[in-house]
């Protein structure tokens, strides 16, 4: 074997030692991706998946029963329940409106649109993550709730603060772990 026989094999041990020390250090670092909460310590492991969703509720408060709901990525939360709105005022349009005051139907705006009951409306930011040894994990990031009283505000603008609470959303998901790297959509 000449110079250049050996120096090729030289470089080859070299590589391929370099390799196995990689994979060495990945199966370290991965065992380190740990989320701190207040009820101790999660180990994920090697993490293959993380998304930032957003959970949107209007439900009555007499009868808890659920009358708009929305569960996207974030991002699309106010599009979501946009959509959802519409269905729903269509639904009632296409059977001819709702009964007005004087008893006659009429039809409903999604712009005007208001409740009967008081309602509560629940938001919730969170990641999902998926990894090795936690299949399915979600870290809560925002929950909140308000109570809105009946004709005081349309349904389209309970929606409408989705727009804003998205912004907020995104603010919070820029300061939580993130294993897989977050690019500025938010949306892993």
């Amino acid at each position: 074997m000449g110079k250049s026989g050996f120096v090729i094999l030289s470089i080859a041990v070299v590589a391929a030692s370099a390799v196995y020390k990689t994979d060495d250090l990945l199966d370290l670092l991965d065992r380190r991706n740990v989320i701190r909460t207040s009820d101790g310590v999660v180990r994920l492991g090697k993490v293959n998946a993380e998304r930032v969703k957003v959970d949107f509720k209007i439900q009555s408060t007499k009868s808890n029963e659920v009358l708009l709901q929305s569960s996207t990525f974030m991002g699309g939360a106010f599009a979501e329940a946009e959509k959802e709105l519409s269905k729903q005022v269509a639904a009632v349009n296409k059977d001819g409106g709702i009964k007005g005051e004087d008893g006659k139907k009429e039809s409903l705006d999604t712009r005007t649109a208001t409740y009967k009951d008081d309602v509560k409306i629940t938001k919730r930011t969170y990641i999902v993550y998926s990894s090795e040894t936690m299949p399915f994990f979600e870290l809560t990031l925002d929950n909140s709730e308000e109570v809105v009283s009946a004709g005081t505000k349309s349904i389209y603008s309970m929606i409408s603060e989705l727009q804003e609470y998205d912004q907020k959303a995104a603010v919070l998901a820029e300061k939580a772990p993130s294993f897989l790297g977050r690019a500025k959509g938010y949306s892993l």
